[in-house]
């Protein structure tokens, strides 16, 4: 007989997996090979696009980190089982925010932004497979690494917008990532 953990991590597995199987590289693909280098939208809408891509991404990521993180116990069914539930049906929601997302950054962002979103997009994809490809004892770990990238990638791309911006780099961020003169 089966115990609710292996229920549980086979239902996650199996939906995530058809919500998510699609992953982002595509959308990068598709959208790279036609795009024509230009200066994007006003600093205004270059800065809402950036905000709402980054949230867009900050929020799928948090929900892979509870997916890999929640284990399913008897002694917590009734807590873990409802989480795990509400995560899983977001998915399908956060992919179309994060693909509506890159596609308004993609409409109004520079080139040189964009090459860092689309790290960005590749890095959370990653995630997502590394997620559906690992077995239940070694999700944690693996996924966390896969998250560490992503992570890195994030950054990158804040440093980035920031420079495209013309804002003053943070303390300690590397000399690539610093406006013209500063």
């Amino acid at each position: 007989m089966a115990d609710v953990t292996s229920v549980v991590d086979v239902v996650v597995t199996t939906v995530a997996q058809r919500s998510v199987g699609a992953g982002f590289g595509g959308l990068v693909h598709l959208l790279g090979r036609r795009r024509k280098p230009s200066d994007g939208g006003t600093d205004a809408e270059r800065a809402q696009a950036a905000a709402r891509f980054l949230h867009a991404v900050i929020d799928y990521r948090t929900t892979l980190t509870v997916l890999a993180g929640v284990r399913a116990t008897l002694s917590g069914v009734f807590i873990t089982v409802p989480l795990l539930v509400r995560q899983i049906n977001r998915i399908p929601h956060l992919t179309t925010e994060v693909t509506d997302a890159y596609a308004a950054f993609y409409t109004v962002g520079s080139a040189s932004v964009l090459a860092e979103a689309d790290s960005v997009l590749v890095s959370l994809d990653r995630a997502s497979e590394v997620f559906h490809a690992s077995s239940r004892r070694e999700r944690g770990r693996r996924v966390n690494e896969a998250l560490a990238d992503l992570d890195a990638a994030i950054e990158k791309l804040v440093a980035v917008v920031r420079v495209d911006r013309r804002f003053k780099p943070i303390e300690g961020a590397a000399p690539e990532h610093r406006a013209p003169g500063v």
